[in-house]
């Protein structure tokens, strides 16, 4: 199952674990969580192994993986939008109830992101 199918399938309190690899496509949540079911996306192998776990995108529009809906676990994955006609490709999200953790995020542009 493609990354985006299963974010079109996802239920609050789901996990969806990305294997090993480079992920050519562009993620796009579908649906909140609730804060005592968030949902979570996370890489394979833990904080150590993030490097083997990429999301690229597929170079069609400007963000690589958009978080629009809230209480999202986000963990242990690279996100690397570099492309090389567009440096402001990249990560966005409108939403604060979400946890990003042992993300490495680079050459990317980041916009309407905020730490808590």
């Amino acid at each position: 199952m493609a990354n985006n199918d299963a974010l079109d399938e996802v239920n609050p309190g789901d996990v969806i674990e990305l294997g090993h690899g480079d992920y050519w496509e562009d993620l796009k949540t579908t649906i909140d969580g609730t804060a005592d079911m968030p949902i979570t996306i996370r890489g394979a192998g833990g904080t150590d192994d993030r490097d083997n776990v990429v999301l690229r995108g597929d170079g069609t529009s400007s963000r690589v993986f958009e978080v629009k809906h809230d209480y999202y676990i986000i963990e242990d994955f690279t996100v690397n939008g570099d492309a090389e006609d567009d440096p402001d490709r990249g990560s966005g999200s409108d939403s604060i109830k979400e946890l990003w953790r042992d993300i490495l995020i680079y050459a990317t542009g980041i916009y309407d992101f905020r730490f808590e």
